[in-house]
């Protein structure tokens, strides 16, 4: 049952990146479990009110600088950092599951 839990915790933080299908399957459940009945456009759900002012604060007040580290032009240092990543070119959903292993196995390296 934890692990139930676990899994579906992991797959609700992705219902976004989803298919139109699987978030009107999960707008049903949510209509069940709380009484919604309205889903967010999905421009919205990508990035809510507050984090959006800061967003919006934070780019006003950058300054454009011209330029990059040097360790973007080597590919041996970039070929090394990313070894370890592959990612499922047929399936969105798939490269995304990718991409979160290999970026958990590098934060807990």
């Amino acid at each position: 049952a934890i692990a139930n839990y676990m899994m579906w915790k992991s797959a609700r933080g992705m219902v976004y990146m989803l298919t139109n299908q699987m978030r009107e399957r999960y707008m049903k459940y949510l209509s069940v479990v709380n009484g919604s009945t309205k889903r967010e456009p999905r421009w919205k759900e990508c990035v809510g009110i507050t984090l959006r002012k800061q967003a919006k604060y934070k780019a006003s007040r950058m300054v454009s600088h011209v330029g990059y580290p040097n360790e973007l032009t080597n590919t041996t240092k970039i070929e090394e950092f990313y070894e370890g990543l592959n990612i499922n070119k047929d399936n969105y959903f798939e490269a995304l599951m990718d991409l979160a292993r290999w970026e958990y196995d590098y934060r807990y390296r």
